[in-house]
């Protein structure tokens, strides 16, 4: 099957056929082989050792195949599908998943292919159903990747408290650290939905402290988190605190923003109209700190 693309599954036929083929030799063996006029060939004790050898080989290279779920023929009309996709051709790449989701609809890869092109479409909902089956049918080392696909999905449906359940499942799954930044981002943003802005400003410094690409927004996604703290305390000291931090996080956010869009939504957001500055900022633009930043940002 995967090197062919004729069955599904390689091993029942590799068996049927080192059966036929081991009792064709051990015939030929010990009565001969009839051909044409009459002649008769029989293989010698050494040739036949040879060729059960040899099937042997090929029954365990079949044995081995079997145990990888993707036929050359899937990842063949998978690259097809993701070739259209780069292109930005969704309609084609979906047409593509789909055609072979038909044949194989219990490919894993096949399912996180269709999941991911209907949630580029913004189908968010056949999204979550091609996850949810990627998830029943996942290798034990992919498994996480499909729970988090369906909790960001979930989260798209404004379902953050379900997209954090499925983010919790992904971790215990098992998430390598060349996905952890990643993770942190998604759960972050769900748990700023889900108004759990404790949960949301910790997994944003997580992500703020690998420095990477989403460094910038997460420092301001933080002091979002941080101001709306503020509206729910009446502790005073909390509320210097919570400013401070949020001020200082905007700070570092102009500070790792690297390129032009990142540094033209933080100066719009700063020091833009009404419509441009983020709502959730809302509870610190007359605090005295936040005054004297917007100050010191002009360079006044």
């Amino acid at each position: 099957d995967k090197y062919l693309g004729l069955v599904q599954q390689p091993l029942p036929l590799a068996t049927a056929g080192y059966a036929a083929l081991s009792g064709l030799v051990g015939w030929s063996f010990l009565r001969g082989l009839p051909l044409p006029r009459k002649k008769v060939v029989r293989v010698s004790g050494y040739g036949a050792m040879l060729l059960l050898l040899v099937l042997t080989a090929g029954y365990l290279w079949a044995w081995r195949a079997s145990s990888d779920p993707t036929p050359i023929v899937v990842q063949r009309q998978l690259a097809r599908g993701d070739a259209l996709l780069a292109q930005n051709d969704r309609d084609g790449a979906h047409l593509a998943y789909l055609q072979t989701y038909r044949r194989f609809p219990r490919s894993f890869a096949v399912l996180m292919a269709l999941g991911a092109v209907n949630y580029r479409l913004g189908d968010y909902e056949r999204a979550r159903r091609y996850y949810s089956r990627g998830v029943d049918v996942a290798p034990s080392d992919s498994r996480y990747r499909a729970l988090s696909n369906l909790g960001q999905t979930c989260w798209k449906l404004d379902e953050p408290e379900e997209a954090l359940e499925y983010y919790e499942q992904a971790r215990l799954a098992g998430i390598p650290p060349s996905f952890r930044v990643e993770w942190h981002y998604r759960v972050a943003w769900a748990s700023f939905d889900a108004s759990d802005f404790d949960g949301a400003i910790h997994n944003y410094a997580e992500v703020a402290a690998a420095g990477e690409k989403y460094a910038a927004a997460s420092y301001w996604n933080m002091a979002c988190a941080q101001s709306q703290k503020l509206k729910r305390t009446k502790d005073a000291e909390e509320q210097n605190l919570l400013v401070a931090e949020a001020v200082g996080n905007l700070r570092q956010a102009w500070r790792h923003s690297e390129t032009a869009e990142e540094r033209e939504f933080v100066n719009s957001g700063l020091l833009g109209g009404p419509e441009d500055r983020d709502p959730e900022l809302a509870p610190l633009l007359k605090t005295p700190a936040y005054l004297a930043f917007i100050k010191e940002f002009r360079g006044e």
